[in-house]
């Protein structure tokens, strides 16, 4: 789709909030590239999918704390301890994914993890990078 297209309000094929701009009775597209939204969408699918697999294994309690997560699983639950950005092809390793409460995901995320999750992260640094 060619940047400025306008598309009809409704049209459920992109719906996008942060790639369409409203003007008036028209959405206006900025600058979409279809086949990275649809990639996206395809990860994001295909991680939940081990999310879920995770929780129903591992249970509803932090790997750090013992304590308990919930009902169900939320994304923040789930810490990648080798970051996805830096190695993406751990993405979907069982094995690079921690369950944790909120503030424990925070803390590592903000570079200051607890001694437990820095053990975790050295696991996995010797499993999957050496």
């Amino acid at each position: 789709m060619k940047r400025g297209t306008l598309l009809k309000r409704g049209n459920s094929k992109l719906k996008s909030s942060s790639t369409l701009k409203r003007t008036g009775k028209m959405l206006k597209v900025k600058s979409v590239d279809l086949k990275y939204l649809l990639d996206r969408k395809a990860k994001t699918e295909k991680q939940w999918e081990l999310f879920k697999e995770i929780f129903k294994e591992r249970g509803p309690y932090s790997e750090i704390s013992g304590d308990y997560l919930g009902k169900e699983p939320l994304s923040w639950m789930f810490d990648h301890l080798l970051n996805k950005s830096k190695y993406p092809h751990l993405r979907y390793e069982k094995d690079n994914i921690l369950m944790v409460t909120f503030e424990e995901h925070e803390l590592k995320t903000n570079g200051n993890p607890l001694p437990k999750h820095v053990e975790a992260i050295e696991k996995a640094r010797e499993k999957f990078l050496k």
